[in-house]
């Protein structure tokens, strides 16, 4: 991006870097290789290259994005893809490290994406990798680096409270419709450093609603895995997780449970285990605690309290439980330099294949379902394809028949009104012959009875127009069984 472009704020990176920027930083700059607060990348920062997609999202210190068109160039890939299996993995980098292309953090994720594509492509997945940029380089480079220790801390928790919550809330929406359309995705977040961080403060909220599913449901994820690698945050940050997972007993959890929040610290991880207590030590001085835990949380990050420990990692990516709930899906986890060795070693293959397996039962379960969703759908179409046809042969039975019960009904009022006229006249047979009376009984005892206070009415109109009164009667008395004798003229 060069000093002419602008950012989503309409600004030029030249405007950025020259306006607010105070007199004793421009002095700074001369005397130090001060790194600006500028994208790396343009804004259509979408490559293919080696069988995966990688797409470049950056923030600036506030968190904010530096060019929304990265995120438009994402969200245009990803609507590509929709319905098509694809493997997300989104990656945020740590301290001392941007997104520019030869930035160390960047070449290992391309490293790492081109061996899962590999993985991926015989079950015909696509890998798409997010690369999230942020200033985790203020210094370029140099000892002089390390006295952004609590500078670039600040940054990160910025970050992760900004609009990368978005990017990860529309990730996850592309996540779920994908589930919805029967598609074998994953959503993977991964975090190094001060990256995880960013990931655990984006997440936390989720994080906290999913510790508290009741027993023996499938605890809901942000993700269908959040990994943190070497996490550079205070444990006190995870404490409400942990006082959740503390609550859990022997089965608790559902037997399919999978895990989904892992972060796992090298035992020679220098960065975290000693440089960070001594960062943080100033955090004693400046903020309270209520007991000894939350001291310790307060200058340690997660992988160096023992007490927050559920499991080993070991060579051969052996993984064993060392505390807590079996199938309890919140891993803090202990890695021995053959998984990593030292702060920097994401690539390490032992360390993706320990990825690797975890991933297997998320991938185990999306294939699952992908394959009884087409189960469930040709099933339903197998019934409902008789119940379809039965209905259309119903309705081409059907459809003539109101037509010819009116065409019956229709006439059959003016047939009757001529026909039960030539009967009326002998009125009389109604009232005087009682032999009379017993064969029309069975047909007219009912009508009789009541008919005769209603005629009593009609008779003084029925005096007057003689035959058009009595039609309307005549034609209610033999409504019925002119309706009956009509149906053979008709037919």
């Amino acid at each position: 991006m060069s000093a002419s472009e602008s950012n989503a704020a309409g600004e030029t990176t030249g405007e950025r870097l020259a306006g607010p920027a105070p007199g004793p930083l421009a002095f700074l700059s001369g005397l130090f290789p001060i790194a600006p607060n500028a994208a790396c990348q343009g804004p259509d920062s979408v490559t293919s290259e080696d069988g995966y997609d990688l797409a470049i999202v950056e923030f600036d210190d506030q968190g904010v994005f530096h060019d929304r068109g990265q995120q438009d160039a994402l969200l245009a890939k990803l609507k590509e893809r929709a319905g098509k299996d694809t493997i997300v993995l989104a990656f945020v980098h740590g301290w001392k490290h941007n997104a520019a292309d030869d930035d160390g953090n960047l070449i290992a994720f391309k490293a790492v994406l081109k061996q899962a594509a590999a993985d991926e492509k015989a079950a015909g997945a696509r890998v798409l990798g997010v690369y999230i940029g942020w200033r985790g380089a203020s210094l370029k480079g140099g000892l002089l680096s390390n006295i952004t220790f609590w500078d670039r801390k600040q940054a990160a928790f910025r970050v992760g409270l900004g609009s990368v919550r978005e990017l990860f809330g529309r990730l996850r929406q592309f996540r779920h419709s994908q589930a919805e359309r029967g598609s074998a995705s994953s959503l993977i977040l991964v975090g190094h450093g001060f990256g995880g961080l960013v990931v655990y403060q984006a997440a936390a909220q989720s994080l906290i609603e999913a510790a508290t599913t009741p027993s023996g449901e499938i605890v809901p994820s942000f993700a269908d895995l959040i990994l943190l690698v070497n996490p550079a945050f205070e444990a006190v940050r995870y404490l409400p997780v942990h006082s959740l997972v503390e609550q859990h007993g022997p089965g608790s959890y559902a037997p399919d449970q999978q895990p989904f929040f892992v972060a796992i610290t090298s035992e020679t991880d220098w960065a975290t285990g000693l440089a960070f207590p001594l960062g943080a030590a100033m955090s004693l001085l400046q903020e309270e605690t209520a007991n000894v835990k939350e001291r310790q949380g307060l200058t340690h990050t997660v992988g160096h309290v023992p007490w927050m420990q559920t499991h080993l990692v070991s060579a051969g990516a052996k993984v064993e439980r060392t505390q807590f709930a079996e199938g309890n899906p919140f891993w803090i986890a202990k890695a021995t330099r053959d998984v990593i060795n030292g702060h920097d070693d994401i690539a390490n293959p032992v360390l993706l294949d320990f990825v690797r397996e975890l991933l297997s039962g998320h991938i185990g379960l999306a294939v699952s379902r992908k394959k009884a969703a087409k189960a469930a759908a040709t099933a339903a179409a197998k019934v409902l394809a008789p119940i379809a046809v039965a209905k259309s042969v119903v309705a081409v039975e059907e459809s003539p028949v109101p037509v010819v019960v009116a065409a019956a009904k229709l006439p059959a009022p003016v047939e009757a009104a001529p026909k039960a006229a030539a009967p009326k006249p002998a009125a009389p047979k109604f009232a005087a012959p009682k032999p009379a009376a017993k064969p029309e009984a069975a047909a007219k005892p009912a009508a009789a009875k009541p008919a005769a206070k209603p005629e009593a009415a009609a008779k003084p109109a029925a005096a007057k127009p003689a035959a058009k009164p009595k039609a309307e009667p005549a034609a209610a008395a033999v409504k019925k069984p002119a309706v009956k004798k009509a149906t053979p003229v008709t037919k």
